[in-house]
C-alpha cells in the first residue's frame, strides 16, 4: 500500500496547487502575447488584471469565511456563498 507524502488539505498541497496554477504556460505566455501593444501598455494591462484578480480572490475568501462562520461548516462551495 502506497501512502501519500502529505495529508489531504495540507499546507504543502495547497501551496503546490496555487503555485502550479499561477506559474502555468498561460501566465508565461502573456508578456509575449501583449508585446505588440508596447511595453508600457502591456505592463499596465497586466498590472490592472493582477489587481482585479487579487481583489476578486480576497472578496471571495471573505465571503467564504463569513459563510463558514454563519453555518459552522468547514468547507463551502461557490454556489453556497449566495444567500437567497
Amino acid at each position: 500500500i502506497t501512502q501519500a507524502l502529505h495529508a489531504p488539505g495540507s499546507i504543502i498541497g495547497a501551496a503546490a496547487l496555487v503555485s502550479g496554477t499561477t506559474i502555468g504556460a498561460g501566465v508565461l505566455a502573456l508578456p509575449t502575447a501583449t508585446a505588440p501593444a508596447g511595453f508600457l501598455a502591456s505592463s499596465a494591462a497586466l498590472c490592472i488584471a493582477w489587481f482585479y484578480m487579487t481583489i476578486s480572490g480576497l472578496l471571495i475568501a471573505e465571503l467564504a469565511i463569513n459563510r463558514m462562520g454563519e453555518t459552522g461548516r468547514v468547507g463551502v462551495g461557490l454556489l453556497e456563498l449566495y444567500k437567497a
